[in-house]
């Protein structure tokens, strides 16, 4: 009988300390948190400032990402400026189209649309029935996944070779501070 009570007593202790004690609160449900589209890029990581043309040609052939526009300003747009600007500019954007990935020859196709007409035709028309998809950041806007015919498109329309030859220096600066 003895231990019955206890028992009982026990089992009372035990119902009122859970009914009276809410325990600690509950978290709330953990949210995934996402990574920005193109975040882990090969042309996001840190490079050299000045960048050398080594680096902006493997930035150029490693990038997944087409980018272009101010706000921030691209690192693949100032490799294609650094590209531009050497004497061999059409032979490294050659290169750039066979070797690089999607976005690659896409800049390729930028630079080559004011260096080599002719190359540049052929390239669009070969990028133009590619219906290879490739992430498009148009300044801070994500334009999303779009196949390699519709960016020719918008480069075409956009003139985008000639625009990021005009950001060349706002890019190169903002780079420099960056470093610095």
């Amino acid at each position: 009988m003895r231990h019955c009570c206890i028992t009982v007593v026990l089992g009372a202790v035990l119902i009122t300390g859970c009914s009276q004690s809410p325990g600690p609160p509950v978290p709330p449900p953990s949210r995934s948190v996402t990574e920005v589209p193109g975040a882990g890029d090969f042309a996001r990581q840190p490079f050299a400032s000045p960048l050398s043309i080594e680096d902006a040609e493997q930035i150029l052939v490693r990038t997944r990402v087409f980018e272009f526009g101010g706000m921030p300003p691209k690192r693949q747009v100032q490799a294609f400026n650094v590209l531009l600007d050497q004497p061999d500019a059409v032979a490294r954007f050659k290169r750039v189209s066979d070797r690089g990935e999607l976005a690659g020859r896409l800049y390729a196709l930028c630079a080559l649309s004011t260096l080599d007409k002719q190359v540049a035709r052929t390239l669009a028309v070969a990028l133009g029935q590619d219906q290879t998809r490739v992430l498009v950041i148009d300044s801070d806007v994500i334009r999303g996944s779009m196949t390699s015919a519709e960016v020719v498109v918008l480069i075409q329309q956009q003139q985008l070779g000639p625009g990021m030859r005009s950001e060349k220096e706002e890019t190169a600066k903002y780079f420099q501070k960056k470093a610095g």
